[in-house]
């Protein structure tokens, strides 16, 4: 199925495909986190938090994988089916 990043902020909720490059800015109290979607993926690029752990989260790119920025209220989702292939192997 398709995937979709899915943004939550203090102002609000935002869905996007997961095609194209698109670069999102969601303000939050602390000022803007930006939330970069590059072909399939998703990344904090940059927020004005403290700790930074949202920017060193890195890449999702698969879904249920998520990363918050805590301190600037920001929730950052990949959904959608994952590519088909085995739930499991055994021998």
């Amino acid at each position: 199925g398709a995937r979709e990043v899915h943004i939550r902020g203090e102002h609000g909720e935002w869905i996007y495909p997961l095609e194209g490059t698109r670069t999102l800015t969601v303000s939050g109290p602390l000022g803007d986190t930006i939330v970069q979607a590059d072909d399939g993926t998703v990344t904090v690029v940059s927020s004005p938090c403290p700790e930074q752990s949202c920017v060193r989260a890195g890449r999702l790119s698969a879904p249920g994988q998520w990363v918050a920025c805590l301190p600037n209220k920001v929730f950052v989702t990949l959904e959608g089916r994952a590519k088909e292939g085995p739930d499991a192997v055994s021998q």
